[in-house]
This record gives C-alpha cells, sequence and structure tokens, in this order.
C-alpha cells in the first residue's frame, strides 16, 4: 500500500498568524527539543524577521507532520516528526 502524499506549505507573510497556529500544536508535541523553532515562529508572526521562510509538510488530513524555518543569516532549523519521506519534501 502506499503512501498518501504529503503537500508541502510555504508560508506567504499574510499567512504567518495562520501557519503558526497550524505548526504550533506540533512543535509542542515535544516543547523541550521545539523551543528554538517555537521562538523564531513566534517573531516571525511579530514582524522581527520580515523575510522568514516558514514551511511546513502536510499530511493528507492536513495535520502538520514537519516544519522548517529559515530566517536569513540564520541556519535552517527543521522540526521533525514524520518520516523520512516528509522530512525529504521539504
Amino acid at each position: 500500500m502506499s503512501t498518501p502524499p504529503l503537500r508541502l506549505w510555504v508560508a506567504d507573510v499574510g499567512e504567518r498568524a495562520a501557519f503558526a497556529a497550524a505548526a504550533t500544536p506540533f512543535l509542542m508535541r515535544d516543547e523541550a527539543r521545539h523551543n528554538l523553532q517555537l521562538a523564531v515562529l513566534a517573531d516571525a508572526v511579530r514582524g522581527r524577521y520580515p523575510t522568514a521562510h516558514l514551511v511546513a509538510a502536510r499530511d493528507a488530513a492536513g495535520a502538520v507532520v514537519d516544519v522548517a524555518l529559515r530566517t536569513p543569516p540564520h541556519p535552517l532549523l527543521v522540526a521533525s516528526g514524520g518520516d523520512a519521506t516528509s522530512r525529504e519534501a521539504l
């Protein structure tokens, strides 16, 4: 049986709050491990990082399974809860 396709969500500036609302529950499942991603995401929503890149892999039901955040010039941050397929999609 094949795995259902993942969908990538690349958030526009106007979608940052909606992206945070979708990604935060996923990140909060392991808050200690994802505390940096949570802080960066909150700052991106507040406008601290105007060039932030916010990407999420979502499963067929729309649930976030991986998150990638990039706030130039800082390095890429990846929060993975999915399998290798979802990480590859990012």
